[in-house]
């Protein structure tokens, strides 16, 4: 009997400390494995422009529709807020409320998102080269066909540029698995040779 493990803790005992540690630290903080989708423009504040800006709403919007992803666990410059004081209290406003129409109008979401330190690295680089785009699966196993519906959306996108990359564990483990599923069948042909 064989088994496939295409996750990295399949790879250390069941009791092992850091495979122990994280499985606590996952029931107690409700932590994921996100499928990232990276928006990378080469050029210093390039995701800031109001073409790609618009990539990330497109993107933000075309996940939700994808069977498999958890429409309220997508995380993007377009579904973010950033939180800050006045001195009449808390103020808390998205990122881009809209697609920018302008220069000026990006400058002030790459301001807002930039001058928000915990989303430097999170949402964006540092250099606002690139942005992410990120998303919760609703079933692990549906990771596989996620990231071909993935694939499909790239090859659709209103690109002006940008390089797409997909990651995250989340998919490309489920991807993993397929092709192991393939190797395997090809190898069992082999052997009856």
């Amino acid at each position: 009997h064989i088994t496939k493990e295409t996750g990295v803790d399949g790879y250390l005992a069941a009791d092992n400390p850091a495979v122990v540690s994280w499985r606590q630290t996952q029931a107690l903080f409700d932590l994921y494995d996100p499928v990232v989708v990276l928006i990378d423009t080469g050029k210093p504040d390039g995701a800031f422009s109001p073409t790609t800006l618009g990539l990330v709403k497109w993107f933000t919007d075309a996940l939700a529709e994808v069977d498999g992803i958890d429409p309220e666990g997508i995380q993007s410059i377009a579904t973010e807020s950033r939180i800050y004081g006045t001195e009449e209290g808390v103020e808390i406003e998205p990122l881009m409320a809209a697609v920018p129409r302008t220069e000026e109008e990006a400058a002030a979401v790459r301001d807002a998102t930039l001058g928000f330190t915990p989303y430097v690295g999170l949402l964006a680089s540092e250099d606002g080269s690139a942005t992410v785009v990120t998303a919760r699966l609703t079933n692990p196993a549906l990771g596989g066909a996620v990231y071909h519906a993935l694939r499909a959306l790239v090859a659709r996108a209103p690109l002006h540029g940008e390089t797409v990359h997909i990651a995250g564990e989340a998919v490309m483990g489920e991807y993993l698995g397929e092709i192991l599923d393939r190797d395997a069948g090809l190898a069992a042909g082999l052997l009856k040779l």
